[in-house]
């Protein structure tokens, strides 16, 4: 799923290098070079040429213009009320604010000893600080915390229903976007 979009791998292969899981970093590599390369060779290496043109032109883009947008540049654009009431879209300096911000409380996380919501941290911090992450993102995400939640099976009852009731939030919460 971290192959769909690229700036996604970013911190869970940090989080993986920070925890030395080896195993897990040369898998989530090889898995997403194959997933993320493969289909250009199939298509033909001019697509990948055009990909890279459409990235330098998207480049900043969603920091302009992010009323859809489900993470920090989203939630401060609609805070200030955007270009539809006649405001600017807010400063890259406070986007920029709020991502460093989120690293604070993720490296404590991280710092700790469960590795589960180092998972979950760093899933939630991805989605908020990509300046491109919008509702079905966060739906995605759903699917591999099913498996967070499958995988904890030795954890307690009110610990499960506990995850469970946070998924589907935030299920309900994307999906009414």
């Amino acid at each position: 799923i971290l192959a769909l979009k690229p700036q996604w791998a970013v911190l869970p292969g940090l989080f993986l290098l920070f925890r030395f899981e080896w195993k897990a970093l040369a898998a989530m590599f090889v898995s997403s070079c194959l997933i993320f390369f493969v289909p250009f060779l199939l298509v033909g290496l001019e697509t990948f040429s055009n990909y890279v043109t459409f990235l330098r032109w998207q480049n900043g883009l969603d920091l302009k213009d992010a009323p859809h947008m489900f993470s920090w540049n989203g939630f401060l654009f609609k805070l200030r009320g955007g270009p539809l009431y006649g405001h600017p879209p807010p400063p890259e300096l406070w986007t920029y604010a709020l991502v460093a911000l989120t690293t604070i409380p993720l490296a404590i996380i991280w710092w700790g000893r469960n590795y589960l919501l180092g998972v979950a941290a760093t899933v939630l911090a991805m989605l908020l600080i990509s300046t491109h992450s919008v509702w079905y993102d966060w739906a995605l995400m759903i699917i591999a915390a099913l498996f967070i939640v499958l995988y904890s099976r030795g954890k307690g009852r009110v610990v499960r229903v506990s995850m469970w009731v946070v998924l589907l939030s935030l299920h309900v919460a994307a999906a009414q976007s």
